[in-house]
């Protein structure tokens, strides 16, 4: 599970996600194996966003996966 202080490694476009205009589009403003550190994360019911440090938006959780002992490779 993501949570914040994590980092995490953009890794996917999840496009079914993106179409329920819940999340920000990550391709906008984010790039595929770059680290990114987690600030915040909202849980709700149904789905979980993320906010990065530094980027603007909320983006599927899905779209990542956390950088275990926060190695960035």
């Amino acid at each position: 599970m993501i949570k914040a202080g994590d980092f995490v490694k953009y890794v996917k476009f999840v496009e079914e996600q993106n179409n329920l205009h819940i999340y920000d589009n990550p391709t906008n403003s984010l790039f595929v194996g770059d680290v990114y550190y987690v600030e915040h994360v909202e849980l709700y019911s149904n789905h979980i966003q993320i906010k990065l440090r530094g980027i603007n938006g909320k983006f599927n959780f899905l779209c990542f996966e956390v950088i275990k002992n926060n190695e960035s490779t």
